[in-house]
């Protein structure tokens, strides 16, 4: 019906399912989802306009009827519905509206028993599942999407369990609808939670199902004979959270509302004195962490802060034109769900850090985010706007099949940049800038002007990192025949060093006075004449380069001796086109075994020719 109930239009029979058959709309997609059998499920469609009906068939069956079906709010433009059976049997199902849907089995360590609530938290990762029949154990949950479980069952009486709830203003707690009414407790994520009854009044009667509302934080219980009463959620008054810091710099923002003092030497006691930054057009020197705001903080060593503190739901944040630090209230946020006023965040701006910047998706609790506005206005982020269905518009394109440079040094830091990228204006190009440069000795990688993807072909490549050797990886080269890409490692002014990129080959720069790159397109010609390269670096550890042409295609042999004329490893064996090459020699042999500091030959032939050169390692 589309008139209240006024009146009622008949749209589908079909006799199967269970005796009261759980069904399940997907409301931004107009879907209706109604399990037929262990092994297919209706989809029923478009009720506002030509009504359509099809079939989701599951491969493999799940083996019993479906007891419980839930489509997650997470997933935008398509379906994940999640199914639970009568025997047990959880799992997921991505693209479940199209015609090419991918089944996974979520099953745990469940009892043989009836499966009556799938619920989320605050995404695909966190999901609770409910069982209800007596003598088994009655509550699982899960924190990495259902890869592995916990039972949660605590000192919850023994009996069935129909439905559950987490609080969104405060996901460690949880509500049940049980037998003998509503049960809560306030920390889901306890090795061994602690449930009461919160029946007040309600009584202990039989409850089947709960719903929340966002606008107001009503919850909705329907009970068996007795009605459907209501009540509300709230943040609790105090509760502790958890942030993980790595050694190092880090980005954080106050995960909680502190009563008075929000001094970092309080919040933040491991961390290093006198290091907290935050971030007005530059870095400035900070002692209070404020809420809403992102800052740099460091420690000597990988460690976990706790934090107590009243939960916030909502941070509403004014920004000026450029880049911004922020953070977000006491939950997570889908980067979907950002507004702004005016629309001034530039798309695909919105950065975290993990060791390197990575564009965020979420913005987690307890974290710090770069964001770049367009204009001075505000943004909000809540934990009670509707949950994310739509386009994520925040997001940037797609940079996956460009040119691109994969730059990391040894520790393990990393950076991806794009270049020859089709870009119609300069406002797209915005939408590739990155963050300002993070505090030294801090990884970064970044072309001139601290953008990530350029519109052309060649680019000055600034790098900071205390980390040496760096390696750069090329892929997605597109190239015309006897075209080339050479990265040319600079210090000072003076180019030190150059190399030829070949897809999928891996460059290493071992020089830690090169603070940048230059990316050159070099036009294909034919080399004329055989020649064969200083080797570079030399003398060098733990690595060198050896560069020869070719004029004509030929059988070539890169080989490399000792000092008393011993083979130690044959490095190329294999006819090559024309062209120019580059193999790196790591001080290995043929055993894959270091070899010992020294003199050492390299021989290349190639056809008739030949040529000979001597190289140092040195350890």
């Amino acid at each position: 019906f589309t008139n209240g109930g006024t009146s009622l239009t008949f749209i589908w029979s079909e006799g199967c399912g269970i005796f009261i058959n759980p069904t399940e709309y997907d409301n931004a997609l107009d879907i209706l989802y109604i399990p037929l059998s262990e092994s297919s499920v209706r989809r029923l469609g478009n009720f506002g306009g030509a009504f359509t009906s099809s079939l989701l068939t599951l491969s493999p069956s799940l083996g019993d009827d479906i007891s419980h079906t839930r489509v997650s709010e997470y997933t935008a433009g398509s379906t994940t519905l999640f199914l639970g059976t009568q025997s047990g049997v959880v799992a997921k199902v991505t693209g479940a509206n199209t015609g090419a849907p991918v089944q996974t089995d979520l099953t745990g360590p469940f009892p043989t028993g009836n499966v009556s609530c799938i619920e989320l938290g605050g995404s695909e990762d966190t999901l609770l599942v409910t069982f209800s029949n007596y003598g088994v154990a009655s509550v699982f949950y899960s924190t990495d999407g259902g890869t592995s479980w916990m039972d949660k069952e605590g000192d919850l009486p023994d009996m069935p369990v129909r439905w559950a709830l987490f609080n969104p203003l405060n996901r460690k707690e949880v509500i049940l609808a049980t037998e003998v009414g509503v049960w809560a407790t306030s920390d889901i994520t306890a090795g061994s939670p602690t449930w009461s009854p919160s029946n007040d009044g309600l009584a202990n009667v039989a409850t089947y199902m709960l719903q929340y509302r966002p606008s107001d934080h009503t919850v909705l219980a329907a009970t068996h004979g007795r009605g459907m009463f209501t009540s509300t959620f709230t943040a609790s008054s105090q509760q502790s959270t958890n942030v993980n810091m790595l050694a190092g710099w880090n980005m954080i923002g106050r995960p909680l509302d502190v009563d008075s003092d929000s001094s970092v030497t309080t919040l933040y006691p491991s961390a290093q004195p006198n290091t907290l930054f935050g971030w007005s057009g530059s870095y400035t020197t900070e002692t209070e962490v404020e809420k809403c705001l992102g800052y740099w903080l460091r420690y000597t060593s990988a460690t976990t802060e706790t934090i107590t503190g009243t939960p916030r739901t909502t941070c509403t944040i004014p920004l000026s034109a450029g880049w911004n630090m922020i953070a977000g209230p006491s939950c997570d946020v889908a980067v979907a769900d950002i507004s702004s006023v005016p629309a001034g965040i530039i798309v695909g701006t919105i950065f975290g850090w993990s060791g390197s910047y990575t564009g965020a998706t979420t913005i987690e609790q307890g974290q710090g985010y770069w964001v770049n506005a367009s204009s001075a206005g505000t943004i909000t982020l809540s934990c009670t706007a509707p949950l994310p269905k739509s386009n994520p518009g925040l997001l940037a394109d797609n940079l996956s099949e460009e040119n691109t440079l994969y730059i990391r040094d040894a520790s393990g830091a990393s950076q991806q940049l794009y270049f020859n990228v089709a870009m119609e204006n300069e406002a797209q190009s915005l939408t590739y800038s990155l963050p300002p440069i993070p505090p030294s000795p801090l990884f970064d990688a970044r072309f001139s002007g601290d953008y990530r993807a350029i519109g052309n072909a060649e680019g000055e490549i600034n790098l900071q990192t205390s980390y040496f050797p760096v390696q750069i990886t090329a892929s997605n080269l597109a190239l015309q025949k006897n075209d080339e890409y050479i990265i040319e490692e600079i210090a000072g002014a003076e180019v030190v060093g150059t190399h030829i990129l070949k897809e999928g080959e891996t460059v290493v720069l071992n020089n830690p006075s090169v603070r940048k790159l230059q990316l050159r397109l070099v036009a294909g010609t034919v080399p004329t004449a055989f020649s064969v390269e200083q080797n570079f670096p030399n003398p060098f550890n733990p690595s060198t380069e050896i560069q020869y042409a070719i004029p004509q295609p030929e059988n070539v042999v890169v080989e490399i001796y000792n000092a008393i004329g011993q083979s130690v490893r044959t490095l190329v064996s294999q006819r090559q086109e024309a062209g120019r090459y580059q193999v790196t020699w790591d001080a290995t042999n043929n055993s894959g075994q270091k070899v010992g500091s020294g003199i050492y030959f390299y021989h290349v032939t190639a056809g008739r020719h030949a040529s000979i050169k001597k190289m140092l390692l040195l350890k």
